[in-house]
């Protein structure tokens, strides 16, 4: 699995939380509620449940629970080239894995797919100068499409994954828009409502949580690493104390 190098620095912190993982949701109207719907409902909230049901049905009994930090960049009326304009909100949040789900809005517009790719690119070679481990979280194109268009649209996002090494979810759509039950039927386009969001968590969910324990390993070996480090220097200097105690004893 691609991934950028952990936010691990050679100087670790004694204390530090390898089971605390901060992801950012960057996404459209097909990734969030209206303003006035509950915080519990929404994706972060989704997400997390979904996690520690995987988390629940995975680790092991000596293994820590992970703690999830999960938030959510978007808007729901704007092609994805204008979340250029807010990365340095999401270069605020400091993501340990970043979610890229973009793209689904400039389908129903049929929007330029090589401003698209660029968009895409640009933002992905951002997230992982910050060190972040990316998703590039794909949608079909939809239905009503030419079948040029459509073609041209759902290989755009599996190159733009290729080419920058990323981990590519193919669609995090998949049986939202065959329920009617799960489409808010207050929009202009098929946006999920709180049904169609819990589908969406549940579809990122089996990702995402690969991703986190690939990155829970490299932490380990990081922080081994570290403390091995550390207990060889203080060996090291406890020696040299007892050599001068004696000396100066002499």
């Amino acid at each position: 699995m691609a991934h950028a190098a952990p936010r691990f620095y050679e100087e670790l912190p004694d204390a530090i939380d390898i089971n605390r993982y901060d992801i950012v949701i960057i996404g459209d109207g097909f990734t969030r509620l209206p303003t006035t719907a509950d915080e519990m409902v929404r994706l972060p909230a989704q997400l997390e449940k979904a996690l520690l049901r995987t988390d629940a049905r995975t680790k092991k009994r000596t293994q820590a629970t992970k703690n999830y930090v999960i938030s959510h960049i978007s808007e729901p009326e704007m092609m994805a080239s204008g979340m250029l304009s807010r990365f340095d909100e999401i270069h605020a949040k400091k993501a340990d894995i970043a979610v890229v789900a973009l793209g689904q809005y400039d389908a129903h517009y049929q929007s330029d797919l090589s401003i698209l790719q660029e968009t895409l690119s640009q933002l992905i070679e951002a997230l992982k100068k910050e060190h972040a481990y990316v998703l590039l979280a794909g949608s079909k194109a939809p239905a009503h499409l030419s079948t040029g268009y459509a073609s041209g649209y759902n290989a755009t996002l599996a190159r733009v994954a290729a080419k920058h090494g990323v981990v590519l979810l193919a669609d995090f759509l998949v049986g939202v828009d065959k329920k009617a039950e799960a489409i808010r039927i207050d929009a202009r386009l098929p946006y999920p409502n709180a049904k169609g969001i819990a589908m969406i968590a549940d579809n990122m969910a089996p990702t995402i949580h690969e991703m986190v324990t690939h990155l829970h390993s490299m932490r380990r070996q990081h922080l081994d690493r570290y403390l091995t480090l550390k207990r060889e220097r203080d060996e090291a200097f406890q020696r040299q104390l007892r050599e001068y105690q004696r000396i100066q004893g002499n």
